[in-house]
Protein backbone atom coordinates (compact mmCIF):
# COMPACT_ATOMS: atom_id res chain seq x y z
CA UNK A 1 0.00 0.00 0.00
CA UNK A 2 2.88 2.76 1.05
CA UNK A 3 4.52 1.63 -2.64
CA UNK A 4 1.33 2.82 -4.53
CA UNK A 5 1.25 5.79 -2.87
CA UNK A 6 4.82 6.88 -3.24
CA UNK A 7 4.39 5.41 -6.70
CA UNK A 8 0.78 7.57 -7.15
CA UNK A 9 3.22 10.71 -5.50
CA UNK A 10 6.12 10.73 -8.36
CA UNK A 11 3.51 10.31 -11.30
CA UNK A 12 1.84 13.58 -9.80
CA UNK A 13 5.16 15.37 -9.73
CA UNK A 14 6.48 13.84 -13.02
CA UNK A 15 3.37 14.85 -14.64
CA UNK A 16 3.64 18.35 -13.26
CA UNK A 17 7.12 19.11 -13.73
CA UNK A 18 6.66 17.46 -17.71
CA UNK A 19 3.52 19.68 -18.30
CA UNK A 20 5.68 22.96 -16.64
CA UNK A 21 9.03 21.99 -19.48
CA UNK A 22 6.78 22.28 -22.63
CA UNK A 23 5.15 25.59 -21.34
CA UNK A 24 7.12 28.97 -23.25
CA UNK A 25 9.42 30.73 -21.31
CA UNK A 26 7.38 33.71 -19.63
CA UNK A 27 8.79 37.11 -20.53
CA UNK A 28 10.23 37.65 -16.96
CA UNK A 29 13.09 35.61 -16.30
CA UNK A 30 15.73 36.26 -13.80
CA UNK A 31 18.27 38.21 -16.78
CA UNK A 32 14.99 40.34 -17.53
CA UNK A 33 13.19 40.53 -14.36
CA UNK A 34 11.35 44.04 -14.51
CA UNK A 35 12.26 44.71 -17.50
CA UNK A 36 9.56 46.87 -19.64
CA UNK A 37 8.32 46.13 -23.26
CA UNK A 38 9.22 49.59 -25.32
CA UNK A 39 7.84 48.74 -28.25
CA UNK A 40 6.04 45.67 -30.19
CA UNK A 41 4.66 44.30 -33.81
CA UNK A 42 2.93 41.57 -34.66
CA UNK A 43 3.05 39.96 -38.06
CA UNK A 44 -0.36 37.28 -38.30
CA UNK A 45 -0.37 34.88 -41.16
CA UNK A 46 -3.00 31.98 -41.19
CA UNK A 47 -0.27 29.08 -39.37
CA UNK A 48 1.49 31.15 -37.16
CA UNK A 49 1.71 34.52 -35.46
CA UNK A 50 5.18 36.17 -35.14
CA UNK A 51 5.22 38.76 -31.94
CA UNK A 52 8.14 40.94 -31.81
CA UNK A 53 8.91 42.75 -28.49
CA UNK A 54 12.23 45.57 -27.71
CA UNK A 55 12.28 44.36 -23.72
CA UNK A 56 14.73 47.16 -21.85
CA UNK A 57 16.02 45.88 -18.51
CA UNK A 58 16.74 48.27 -15.90
CA UNK A 59 20.42 48.34 -17.13
CA UNK A 60 19.85 49.33 -20.39
CA UNK A 61 19.90 46.25 -21.86
CA UNK A 62 18.37 45.60 -25.02
CA UNK A 63 16.75 42.22 -26.02
CA UNK A 64 14.44 41.53 -29.01
CA UNK A 65 11.83 39.42 -27.97
CA UNK A 66 10.29 36.85 -30.81
CA UNK A 67 7.32 34.68 -29.97
CA UNK A 68 6.31 32.37 -32.74
CA UNK A 69 2.68 30.95 -32.01
CA UNK A 70 1.61 28.29 -34.20
CA UNK A 71 -1.66 27.01 -35.69
CA UNK A 72 -3.32 24.10 -37.67
CA UNK A 73 -0.29 21.44 -36.73
CA UNK A 74 2.46 24.13 -38.42
CA UNK A 75 5.69 23.68 -37.37
CA UNK A 76 9.21 25.03 -38.73
CA UNK A 77 12.90 23.62 -38.10
CA UNK A 78 15.14 25.37 -34.63
CA UNK A 79 17.45 27.98 -35.43
CA UNK A 80 19.72 25.91 -33.18
CA UNK A 81 19.33 22.96 -36.40
CA UNK A 82 23.06 23.06 -37.81
CA UNK A 83 22.98 25.04 -40.83
CA UNK A 84 24.67 22.55 -43.56
CA UNK A 85 21.99 20.29 -42.75
CA UNK A 86 18.95 22.05 -42.50
CA UNK A 87 17.74 24.88 -45.19
CA UNK A 88 15.11 26.78 -44.26
CA UNK A 89 15.45 26.34 -40.67
CA UNK A 90 14.53 29.82 -38.53
CA UNK A 91 17.25 32.74 -39.35
CA UNK A 92 16.66 36.58 -37.93
CA UNK A 93 18.63 39.49 -40.09
CA UNK A 94 18.55 42.70 -39.11
CA UNK A 95 20.44 44.09 -42.56
CA UNK A 96 22.78 46.71 -41.63
CA UNK A 97 24.81 45.94 -38.67
CA UNK A 98 26.32 49.83 -38.57
CA UNK A 99 24.32 50.98 -35.35
CA UNK A 100 23.22 47.89 -33.89
CA UNK A 101 24.36 44.13 -33.80
CA UNK A 102 23.61 41.03 -32.00
CA UNK A 103 25.41 39.99 -28.53
CA UNK A 104 25.74 36.77 -27.64
CA UNK A 105 23.41 34.14 -29.25
CA UNK A 106 19.94 33.98 -30.26
CA UNK A 107 18.63 31.85 -26.76
CA UNK A 108 15.88 29.75 -27.76
CA UNK A 109 12.72 28.31 -25.11
CA UNK A 110 11.91 25.87 -24.42
CA UNK A 111 14.66 24.62 -25.58
CA UNK A 112 14.40 22.15 -29.19
CA UNK A 113 14.42 18.58 -29.07
CA UNK A 114 15.72 15.79 -32.06
CA UNK A 115 12.24 14.62 -33.41
CA UNK A 116 12.29 12.45 -36.95
CA UNK A 117 14.00 12.18 -40.38
CA UNK A 118 13.79 15.24 -42.24
CA UNK A 119 11.28 13.96 -45.32
CA UNK A 120 14.49 14.93 -47.75
CA UNK A 121 16.65 12.32 -46.38
CA UNK A 122 16.71 9.53 -43.89
CA UNK A 123 20.22 10.26 -42.39
CA UNK A 124 19.29 13.67 -41.49
CA UNK A 125 17.84 14.69 -38.00
CA UNK A 126 16.77 18.20 -37.29
CA UNK A 127 15.40 20.05 -34.52
CA UNK A 128 11.58 20.78 -35.02
CA UNK A 129 9.51 23.21 -33.29
CA UNK A 130 6.13 21.84 -32.76
CA UNK A 131 5.31 24.25 -30.11
CA UNK A 132 4.81 27.96 -29.56
CA UNK A 133 8.73 29.11 -29.27
CA UNK A 134 9.98 32.10 -28.06
CA UNK A 135 13.48 33.56 -28.96
CA UNK A 136 15.42 35.91 -27.12
CA UNK A 137 18.48 38.03 -28.99
CA UNK A 138 20.81 40.29 -26.94
CA UNK A 139 21.60 43.97 -29.13
CA UNK A 140 24.90 46.35 -28.57
CA UNK A 141 23.30 49.42 -29.70
CA UNK A 142 26.42 51.27 -31.15
CA UNK A 143 25.07 55.04 -31.44
CA UNK A 144 23.22 57.12 -29.41
CA UNK A 145 22.18 58.84 -32.96
CA UNK A 146 18.86 58.13 -34.42
CA UNK A 147 18.88 55.05 -36.82
CA UNK A 148 16.67 52.71 -38.57
CA UNK A 149 16.99 48.90 -39.69
CA UNK A 150 14.96 46.76 -41.57
CA UNK A 151 15.35 43.25 -40.57
CA UNK A 152 13.60 39.81 -41.17
CA UNK A 153 12.34 36.55 -40.26
CA UNK A 154 12.78 33.66 -42.16
CA UNK A 155 11.91 29.85 -42.20
CA UNK A 156 10.10 27.03 -43.97
CA UNK A 157 6.63 26.40 -42.26
CA UNK A 158 5.89 22.54 -42.55
CA UNK A 159 3.80 21.06 -43.44
CA UNK A 160 3.06 23.68 -46.21
CA UNK A 161 6.43 23.43 -47.01
CA UNK A 162 6.69 26.97 -47.98
CA UNK A 163 9.81 29.85 -47.71
CA UNK A 164 8.36 32.45 -45.02
CA UNK A 165 9.99 35.90 -45.38
CA UNK A 166 8.91 38.42 -42.86
CA UNK A 167 10.11 42.10 -43.21
CA UNK A 168 10.22 44.55 -40.11
CA UNK A 169 11.36 48.08 -39.50
CA UNK A 170 12.67 48.97 -36.17
CA UNK A 171 13.43 52.97 -35.73
CA UNK A 172 16.15 54.53 -33.09
CA UNK A 173 14.70 58.02 -32.70
CA UNK A 174 14.86 60.23 -29.85
CA UNK A 175 16.07 57.71 -27.21
CA UNK A 176 13.13 55.96 -28.07
CA UNK A 177 12.50 52.00 -30.42
CA UNK A 178 9.92 51.64 -32.23
CA UNK A 179 8.37 49.19 -34.76
CA UNK A 180 7.55 50.02 -38.38
CA UNK A 181 5.86 47.71 -41.21
CA UNK A 182 8.37 48.46 -44.19
CA UNK A 183 7.40 49.75 -47.62
CA UNK A 184 8.26 49.46 -50.98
Amino acid sequence: MKLLSIFISFLFINFIFSTEEHQPEKQTSSKTFSSEIVSSYTISKPDYTIYLDIVKSPTQDVTLVITMKLYKDSYFISAKAPKKEASGRFNLDLGSYKDVEFKGELLEFPGSIEAGNYSYSERDMHKWRRKNTTYKQELNIKTNEDFKVFGRLQFTIEPRCTFEENPFGLEYKNGKFKFFEPGC
